[in-house]
């Protein structure tokens, strides 16, 4: 499925990476520390209330140890709409799995 209002793909974006993050049982201030952002403004990305920008991004991506493809292949899929995947498992199948 691919996600043709960009309200829907901020929304999938903030529910893909709270997901991550809470897999790997990393706060949210842990996660702001690693990625060099604020932990207000991931707050907010996650709620789905701020569009990071490609840059704040990936520097979230690379802090939960998840490549720029894969979090794209995910957010195509439709494991989202569903809720029935979670992230660690679409990970796991693409090769990397996930982070202690």
């Amino acid at each position: 499925m691919f996600l043709h209002m960009p309200e829907q793909a901020d929304q999938a974006l903030a529910v893909l990476l709270k997901r991550l993050r809470e897999e790997r049982h990393v706060t949210q201030e842990q996660l702001a520390f690693d990625a060099g952002i604020t932990a207000s403004a991931l707050s907010r990305i996650e709620r789905g209330l701020n569009s990071p920008g490609w840059m704040t991004v990936k520097r979230i991506i690379e802090a939960l140890d998840v490549t720029l493809i894969e979090l794209a292949t995910y957010l195509e899929g439709s494991c989202l709409s569903t809720g029935a995947q979670p992230a660690h498992d679409f990970l796991a199948r693409c090769g990397k799995p996930p982070a202690p």
